[in-house]
């Protein structure tokens, strides 16, 4: 079973990332679907794969590090891919 696989039977895993970048620094809003090459630098967690009823398009709920008053309540929303290598590393507990 693939790690994108896991998270959606079980919603709530760690992982790393790439997020050296603006775009990601001075997120407010939206899902995240482009990421500048670049080297997993930050951790973060997976909370959830929801569908956006608008659109029809999942994504993936990450709870960042930076507090509250970044991104969405500290939340922010990526594409279900590899995008910025945030699922070559994660982790859950069993």
């Amino acid at each position: 079973m693939n790690r994108i696989n896991v998270l959606y039977n079980l919603y709530s895993m760690s992982t790393v990332m790439h997020a050296g970048f603006s775009a990601f620094q001075f997120y407010k809003e939206g899902t995240f679907i482009g990421c500048p090459e670049g080297d997993i630098d930050h951790g973060v967690h997976f909370v959830g794969f929801y569908i956006n009823t608008n659109t029809g398009y999942g994504h993936f709920k990450v709870k960042n590090s930076y507090g509250t008053e970044w991104g969405v309540g500290g939340y922010f929303y990526i594409t279900p891919t590899n995008l910025c290598h945030i699922c070559e590393e994660s982790f859950f507990s069993v």
